[in-house]
C-alpha cells in the first residue's frame, strides 16, 4: 500500500547546475524523504532495491529487545499460551466442544486464567529495574516466576476440572479442605498478577474492596454495612464464587473481547496501520504541524479498530513519533502527541475497549446506545488535540510537508478499501439487534473476513 514517492528538497526537486548563460545558483538535489517517517532514503521508492533506506522500529519500542526474559524458549511458551487461548475462546463461543465434551463456564473460565495470566509473570519481572543493571540484563525467567507460572496453571486447572461440583455443591461456602487452600493460593496470585499489570496503587484499592466483606458487619457507618464473612468463605467466594474474580468482567472478557482484539491484531499485521498512516498523511500532511497532525488522525483510526492504547502506541508510533521529531516537534512534544492521541482509542466506536462491553452487561444498555452516546465526546477529543498542535505549531513555524512528497488518497484508497470495509461490516454487526451469544462472534468473523 505504498506509492511512488518523489525524491527533491522541502522546495521540490532542484537541477544539478544553473542553465549556461542564465544567473541564478548553482543547486544540488536535496534528500528524498519518506512521508511516512519523515526519514532520508537512499532510493526513488522508501522499499525500492536493496539499498533503500528502511524505516525501522526504535529500539526504545521493540518487542524482541523490550527485555532479555523473553529467550527463544519463553516466547515459544507465550505463542502457545496465545494460541491455546484462542482456540479455547473460540471452542467456547462456537460451540465446537471438541472431543464431544462441554466445558462449564466457570470451568472456561478457569482455563482462560490458567493460559493467560502466566503471560504476565512471564513478560513482566517481580519490580522494575534500572536501565542497564545487572538484574535488568538477566536472561530467562527467575526460577520464582516459573514458581507463580506452575502455581496459577495448577490451580487454574484443578479449579477447572472441578467446575460442576463446585457449581452443584456449592463449594465457595462449603468447600473441601483441599479447594480451601488453593483458594487462598489463588487470590493471592491474581493479586500478585494486578500488581505487576497494573502498578501498586490498583493492587491496594483491589486489596481493600476484596477484604472489605471482614468488616462489613462491623463497619459503623450503615450505608457501608453488610454481611461479614470469615477469612477462609472469603477466599472459597473470590475464587469459586460468580461475582469476584470470575465475576462479569472476565465473562466478557473471555466471550466478547478475545475476538475483537484477534481482529485489531490481525488488521495490524495485514498493513492497516500503513494504510491509515497513508490515507491520514494525504489528507493532513500538507498543512502546519501536519506531522502530528498525521499522528493523530493514524492512531485514531487505528484506536477505531482495537480499542487499546498499548497496541496502537506500538503500531502507529514507530512512524509517527520520528516524523514529528524531524519536522520540528521535539521528542518530549512527541511522545505527549502520541501517547494522547492513542488513549483515546478507549472511547473510540466501535470497539472502545472493554469499558463499553461492559456497560451492556452490567446496565443492559444497547450497544448502539453507548456507540452513538460515546461519538460525540471521541470528535470532541480529538477535535482538542488537533486545536493545540495547530496552535503550537502556528507559534514554532512548524510548516507540513510538501504536495508533491505525499502520497496520494485515491491511491491509499485504491489499495486499502478493504479495511474500511471491515471497519464498517464491524461496526454494522455491533449496531444491529442481535443476541449476546451472536454478538460474541462479531470479532471471530469479522477477523476472519
Amino acid at each position: 500500500m505504498s506509492t511512488p514517492y518523489q525524491t527533491g528538497g522541502a522546495a521540490g526537486p532542484a537541477s544539478a547546475s544553473a542553465p549556461a548563460g542564465t544567473a541564478g545558483p548553482v543547486t544540488t538535489p536535496g534528500p528524498a524523504i519518506d512521508p511516512r517517517t519523515g526519514a532520508e532514503i537512499t532510493a526513488t521508492h522508501p522499499h525500492g532495491g536493496d539499498d533503500a533506506a528502511q524505516p525501522t522500529m526504535p529500539s526504545d519500542v521493540s518487542l524482541h529487545d523490550a527485555s532479555p526474559r523473553l529467550t527463544p524458549f519463553w516466547r515459544t511458551v507465550l505463542i502457545v499460551l496465545t494460541v491455546l487461548g484462542i482456540l479455547l475462546t473460540m471452542n467456547q463461543v462456537f460451540f465446537w466442544n471438541v472431543g464431544g465434551v462441554t466445558i462449564p463456564t466457570n470451568s472456561f473460565l478457569y482455563l482462560l486464567i490458567a493460559v493467560f495470566v502466566p503471560i504476565v509473570f512471564i513478560v513482566t519481572p517481580i519490580r522494575k529495574h534500572a536501565p542497564g543493571s545487572a538484574a535488568r540484563q538477566r536472561r530467562g525467567v527467575p526460577w520464582y516466576d516459573v514458581l507463580l507460572v506452575l502455581a496459577v496453571v495448577g490451580t487454574s486447572v484443578y479449579f477447572a476440572v472441578h467446575g460442576i461440583e463446585i457449581q452443584e455443591y456449592g463449594w465457595q461456602y462449603m468447600a473441601p479442605t483441599l479447594a480451601t487452600v488453593l483458594s487462598f493460593v489463588f487470590w493471592a496470585l491474581i493479586l500478585e498478577t494486578l500488581r505487576r499489570a497494573a502498578g501498586l496503587v490498583v493492587l491496594v484499592i483491589a486489596f481493600l474492596f476484596s477484604v472489605y466483606p471482614l468488616f462489613a458487619g462491623i463497619i459503623p457507618l450503615s450505608f457501608l454495612q453488610g454481611i461479614s464473612y470469615d477469612l477462609p468463605t472469603l477466599a472459597q467466594v473470590h475464587s469459586m464464587g460468580v461475582d469476584s474474580v470470575l465475576g462479569l468482567p472476565l465473562q466478557t472478557a473471555g466471550t466478547i473481547l478475545v475476538g475483537f482484539l484477534l481482529f485489531g491484531v490481525v488488521l495490524q499485521h495485514t498493513g492497516g496501520a500503513d494504510f491509515f498512516h497513508e490515507l491520514s498523511m494525504a489528507v493532513f500532511g500538507r498543512y502546519r504541524g501536519g506531522s502530528a497532525k498525521v499522528a493523530v488522525a493514524s492512531s485514531a483510526a487505528m484506536g477505531m479498530m482495537s480499542g487499546s492504547a498499548v497496541s496502537n502506541v506500538l503500531t502507529t508510533g514507530p512512524m509517527t513519533i520520528p516524523a514529528m521529531k524531524r519536522s520540528g516537534f521535539s521528542a518530549r512534544v512527541a511522545g505527549a502527541v502520541e501517547a494522547t492521541a492513542s488513549s483515546g482509542g478507549s472511547i473510540t466506536p466501535p470497539i472502545m475497549g472493554t469499558a463499553a462491553f461492559l456497560m451492556v452487561s452490567f446496565v443492559g444498555v444497547p450497544y448502539t446506545s453507548i456507540l452513538v452516546a460515546a461519538t460525540i465526546p471521541a470528535i470532541l477529543y480529538y477535535l482538542g488535540i488537533f486545536l493545540q498542535i495547530d496552535g503550537y505549531a502556528a507559534q514554532r513555524g512548524l510548516r507540513g510537508t510538501p504536495k508533491d512528497l505525499l502520497p496520494r488518497a485515491r491511491h491509499a484508497l485504491a489499495q486499502g478499501w478493504p479495511y474500511l470495509g471491515a471497519l464498517a461490516r464491524c461496526s454494522r454487526c455491533c449496531c444491529s439487534p442481535r443476541t449476546p451469544r451472536r454478538r460474541c462472534r462479531t470479532g471471530w468473523w469479522v477477523s476472519c473476513c
